[in-house]
C-alpha cells in the first residue's frame, strides 16, 4: 500500500508539472528536490506520531503556567512529568537522558 502511494505521488507530481497552473508547479519543483524526504513520508512505517505526543504535553504544560511559569520551573515540570512515566514503565528519552526514574 506505501509503495503505491508513492507511485501514485510520482504520477501526480508529473501531471502537476504538466497541467497545473503556476504556483503547483512551483510547489512540485520544491518537492522534486526533497523528494527522498516525501518518498520516506509515503514508504516508511515510522512516523512522529510519539514526537508529537511529547511536544504537545510540553505545550500543555507551558500554557498552564500561563507566562508566569519560569524556565526552570517549566523545565522542573517536563522532566518531573517524565519521571512518573518512568515509574510507570514507560521510558523516554528525556528520562534516559537525565537519569530519572
Amino acid at each position: 500500500m506505501r509503495h503505491a502511494a508513492h507511485a501514485r505521488w510520482r504520477e501526480w507530481l508529473t501531471l502537476i508539472e504538466q497541467r497545473g497552473c503556476e504556483q503547483l508547479r512551483a510547489f512540485a519543483v520544491r518537492l522534486r528536490k526533497d523528494r527522498a524526504a516525501v518518498a520516506a513520508g509515503l514508504t516508511e512505517v515510522w512516523t512522529q506520531g510519539a514526537v508529537e505526543g511529547h511536544v504537545n504535553r510540553v505545550k500543555l504544560i507551558k500554557r498552564s503556567g500561563y507566562g508566569r511559569m519560569s524556565f526552570t520551573t517549566s523545565r522542573q515540570r517536563v522532566l518531573i512529568r517524565q519521571a512518573s512515566w518512568a515509574k510507570r514503565g514507560k521510558r523516554s528519552l528525556l528520562a534516559d537522558q537525565y537519569k530519572i526514574g
